[in-house]
């Protein structure tokens, strides 16, 4: 939700956002490509999908923006 709330900002705090989320996620992959918690969260399932819309929200800038539009109306 933040990575899409920041894709409707923009600018420069979703820029460093995005490079945040990046080198983070990167950062504790696992070997075969998936996520998975360390808390109460862990099934490798929702964690990797949780990862993938984080890295991902900018692929959806033009419907978030369309959403927020109707949303003002």
């Amino acid at each position: 939700m933040t990575s899409e709330s920041l894709v409707i900002t923009g600018g420069e705090a979703w820029e460093k956002w995005q490079a945040k989320m990046h080198n983070l996620l990167q950062s504790i992959q696992n070997q075969d490509g998936s996520w998975n918690g360390h808390h109460c969260i862990t099934s490798p399932v929702f964690c990797t999908a949780a990862c993938i819309l984080a890295l991902t929200a900018e692929n959806d800038r033009e419907l978030l923006l369309a959403e927020k539009d109707k949303k003002q109306d």
